[in-house]
């Protein structure tokens, strides 16, 4: 009789919990919606939270998702099915139709967090321009908050820039959480802070984003001597390396220019540099991020294949009060995404007639 009591009770456990998983999975309906953040404040008042740098740029916010999910690369989606646009991770500001989340059928079943998440994690992290910019200030808007969280975020962290400027903002280790191919997650609470850099919708580089990278990362190194006229190599990169290098370098050499790596300094190496620098000339790259340290007057000569439709550098520039030349290059009709992978040739007397 207590052996049938046990068997019929195992059955009525694994069914509640399959009835459980059930209907958590039925509470995320298919196709996703999109939604707003004034909708979802509508809805959700208390889990708005503005944040104010007391300068003219846009106001900051961090939303906080009940039984969020995120899914790869932090693509959020609320416990009511829908994908908050206004922290939407597009690539290269996509229309949020485009986003691959509202094409999705099916999802792997979540992971459950019993914790309190904050996401941090951007789509293109790998590449410096994007975790400087979009992944970085989202630390500091989680500091400025002072809500208080269990884990960061993050989908991918392999590199030592990502490791070092982490470490520089006081996250340790045993704070993150990195996220898995395919896998999906949903917390107990998410963290979602804005992405404040967008120059693709008009959302360009807020002051308060500029002072906190400096403050962060610019330190004043008296002792060492640096060049005036710097040229970044890409010999090293995967893409976009300069067939002609040797030949341009021999024009900029005598002028003065000295060849640097950026992949082989440090984060603060890499700001020092561009922060004494009167002169640099380099082909479009994450590199160019560090336009951000350079003091107002700093000439820049950007060799870009992308026919000016690629210019966050420019804007980057124009708001540093930087001295920007754009030296454009011969793409052969190739597509914008031939142009991302494939090397370049520069036209010397080009870049003669700027310097």
């Amino acid at each position: 009789m207590m052996q049938r009591f046990a068997i019929f009770l195992s059955i009525i456990l694994i069914t509640a919990a399959s009835f459980y998983f059930f209907q958590d999975k039925r509470k995320l309906s298919l196709p996703l919606k999109t939604t707003t953040l004034e909708e979802y404040k509508e809805k959700y008042p208390k889990n708005v939270m503005y944040i104010d740098f007391n300068t003219s740029d846009p106001k900051e916010f961090i939303v906080i998702l009940n039984n969020g999910y995120v899914f790869e690369d932090g693509r959020v989606i609320t416990e009511g099915s829908e994908i908050l646009e206004d922290v939407a991770v597009l690539k290269y500001g996509g229309a949020i139709k485009d986003n691959p989340l509202l094409k999705k059928k099916g999802f792997p079943e979540p992971k459950k967090v019993g914790s309190t998440l904050a996401v941090i994690a951007s789509n293109g992290e790998e590449n410096y321009y994007h975790w400087v910019f979009h992944v970085l200030p989202r630390i500091k808007l989680l500091q400025e908050s002072k809500i208080p969280f269990d884990k960061i975020y993050i989908y991918n962290i392999k590199y030592r820039y990502q490791k070092e400027s982490i470490r520089l903002l006081g996250i340790d280790e045993d704070k993150i959480y990195i996220g898995k191919e395919n896998q999906f997650i949903q917390a107990e609470k998410l963290l979602v802070p804005s992405i404040a850099v967008k120059p693709a919708i008009g959302k360009l580089f807020p002051k308060w984003v500029i002072s906190f990278l400096n403050e962060k990362f610019l330190i004043n190194d008296k002792n060492k001597q640096f060049p005036e006229k710097v040229f970044v190599s890409r010999s090293k990169a995967f893409s976009r390396r300069i067939i002609n290098e040797d030949e341009l370098f021999k024009i900029l050499e005598p002028k003065g220019y000295k060849k640097v790596f950026l992949e082989d300094l440090h984060v603060r190496e890499q700001a020092v540099i561009f922060h004494h620098a009167k002169e640099i000339v380099a082909a479009h790259g994450s590199g160019l991020s560090n336009l951000v340290f350079c003091k107002p007057g700093t000439k820049i000569v950007e060799i870009n294949p992308f026919d000016g439709h690629r210019g966050p550098y420019k804007m980057l520039a124009g708001q540093m009060e930087l001295s920007y030349e754009d030296v454009d290059t011969t793409t052969n009709g190739l597509t914008p995404h031939q142009v991302e992978e494939d090397d370049i040739f520069v036209d010397i007397e080009k870049v003669k007639e700027v310097l």
